[in-house]
């Protein structure tokens, strides 16, 4: 935006160079926004309104896809608007078909848009991201009928960015606290749908689910008010409860598990996904058996993360493809994180292991071990998402 206002006249400056006699920047503009901008946006409209006739064949929507598609194409398309509106921009046979059918193809657009996002605001709540995406719609769906409807005379180009900046204001003030109240509501509403918290707001000792969906959806409120502050109205919900809630000292894990929500899996874009979480809680470890200290480290299994993590005379390891190999004195040893991960057998949301020690190799004279501080494993339904990092250190007895 600083870019596009410093390339504005003064006000007491001629403005001919931007509508009559434009110069090579204005033009080369204006030629990006004819030949390759609104084009692209036409076809990209019609394969928008193709998907939307699918989604209505088929009576089903997609998760977390409408939104990458749809936000693009109405930003983009709007700014193609605005750089075509210049007369000599206007002289274009394209540029004038596009302006005048980008509104009504705009409209198709956001309520596909809309669609999607009060499906997962029924479905998750409010979070600052959909209520930024709800802004849009009203957005786009103002301007394209404010530029369909409205008399010509008021069809200023300034109620574009003028109405984008009302609704930011809006949106910077209100979406954290709305979000934050939905979520309370949600939190303590499905708690008592799922059965966990009773008609009198008490909490048995062991709680009976008799709604899994509402569990679901409880679980999803109490995590998003763990991550964003919303520690004391949990507090006040399981205020007078069996459940011992203490907003400094209290985990997610212990909460969801005096709740018995730990066997609720929730849901994300691609589907039912386990998230198992680990820090270490900083206990001491005894380390007098062993001669050396090495690390921290960190593996994750992202693509292309193939490298060395140490070399030392008699021990060196390196990943790939996820899998640490350890060469002790030219034994290659294979570790996994992931399968290791997935064999402690651990609910989700942030878990606790058994021990953070993990032998890799001991004998009488020889010792190789690890110390976990932290791991995040997630496992998905599609191959796309599944992932794991983690930090830990090397311990080594007799491999000097």
């Amino acid at each position: 935006p600083l870019y596009w206002m410093a390339t504005l006249p003064a006000v007491d400056e001629d403005y001919s160079e931007l509508y009559e006699t434009p110069g090579f920047v204005s033009k080369a503009v204006a030629f990006l926004g004819t030949w390759l901008l609104s084009p692209l946006a036409l076809i990209y409209a019609l394969i928008l309104l193709a998907y939307g006739v699918k989604i209505l064949m088929s009576g089903e929507l997609p998760k977390g896809e409408i939104a990458n598609m749809t936000t693009p194409f109405l930003l983009v398309g709007t700014l193609t608007w605005l750089v075509l509106d210049p007369p000599f921009a206007q002289a274009k046979l394209l540029a004038r078909v596009f302006r005048k059918l980008w509104w009504p193809v705009s409209i198709p657009a956001a309520l596909l848009l809309a669609v999607a996002v009060f499906v997962r605001i029924r479905e998750y709540g409010y979070t600052p991201e959909r209520f930024a995406l709800m802004l849009l719609i009203v957005w786009a769906l103002g301007l394209a009928l404010w530029f369909i409807f409205a008399p010509k005379i008021r069809r200023d180009i300034r109620f574009i960015p003028g109405f984008a900046a009302a609704l930011l204001a809006f949106g910077t003030v209100s979406a954290g606290w709305l979000s934050h109240v939905n979520q309370s509501q949600r939190f303590e509403t499905y708690l008592h749908k799922s059965g966990v918290l009773s008609a009198e707001g008490k909490i048995a000792e062991i709680p009976e689910i008799t709604d899994m969906d509402a569990a679901r959806k409880a679980k999803g409120a109490l995590e998003y008010l763990m991550r964003f502050e919303g520690k004391g109205r949990i507090a006040d919900v399981l205020n007078g409860t069996a459940v011992k809630f203490d907003p400094e000292t209290s985990t997610q894990s212990e909460i969801i598990e005096a709740l018995g929500l730990n066997t609720v899996k929730t849901y994300d874009r691609y589907g039912e996904k386990s998230r198992k979480n680990y820090n270490r809680d900083k206990a001491p470890i005894s380390i007098a058996s062993y001669e050396t200290f090495l690390g921290p480290f960190e593996v994750y299994s992202w693509n292309n993360n193939d490298r060395d993590l140490f070399d030392q005379s008699n021990l060196s390891a390196k990943i790939k493809d996820g899998v640490i190999h350890f060469d002790i004195k030219g034994e290659s040893i294979p570790f996994s994180f992931a399968a290791w991960i997935d064999n402690q057998n651990l609910g989700y949301g942030d878990v606790t292991i058994e021990s953070p020690v993990i032998v890799i190799k001991e004998s009488e004279t020889e010792a190789l071990s690890l110390i976990v501080n932290r791991f995040n494993r997630q496992i998905g339904e599609q191959a796309k998402v599944d992932n794991f990092s983690a930090e830990f250190y090397v311990l080594t007895r007799g491999l000097d």
